[in-house]
């Protein structure tokens, strides 16, 4: 292992990954990511567009349900490509060995949906867009979750339970388990 250790608890927010106010970022990602993806066509452009200039809009139709399901799944894919480490084979004098940089995900057992359409949205689930991260642009293993459950967090109290945690850990983790929900 390379670098410094990552800390055993880490939070983060993607702030440029929204799928309204930054849904440029998050169409440019999943160009990036998933080509085959993409609908490359001038709706899904205007649609961008439109949930840009105003945030406040939601979907009208399946058309519109999909782009946003797309949205989604490029920002939790980019998300986790930032935060998960790197792994790659180096030749040595003793044979080859793996060298890991940055946080190993692959045993990640659940990954959480809080706020807006990833706590929201039944039936969304970004496990496809996230077992199919592979290497990254230099060929190095991305050590994004393998497995696990996506479950939802409706009520959004997940960013105020982090909060209370560190004086109050035992009812933070009591109450965040009851208020979680299936992904799908």
């Amino acid at each position: 292992r390379r670098g410094l250790p990552e800390p055993r608890i880490k939070r983060t927010v993607e702030g440029d990954l929204g799928m309204r106010v930054s849904a440029r970022a998050a169409a440019e990602a999943l160009r990036a990511l998933a080509p085959s993806d993409d609908p490359a066509d001038a709706e899904f452009d205007r649609y961008v567009s439109k949930v840009t200039a105003a945030p406040e809009t939601l979907p009208n139709n399946p058309e519109e349900i999909h782009y946003d399901t797309l949205l989604a799944r490029a920002s939790i894919a980019t998300s986790l490509m930032r935060h998960a480490g790197r792994a790659h084979e180096v030749c040595t004098a003793d044979g080859l060995v793996t060298m890991q940089t940055g946080r190993d995900l692959t045993r990640v057992s659940q990954i959480i949906g809080t706020g807006g359409y990833l706590a929201n949205t039944l039936g969304f689930n970004p496990s496809g867009s996230i077992y199919r991260l592979g290497a990254d642009a230099q060929g190095k293993r991305i050590l994004a979750p393998r497995g696990g459950q996506y479950r939802r967090d409706p009520d959004y109290l997940f960013p105020l339970l982090a909060n209370i945690a560190k004086g109050h850990p035992a009812a933070a983790v009591q109450k965040g388990l009851q208020s979680l929900t299936a992904g799908s």
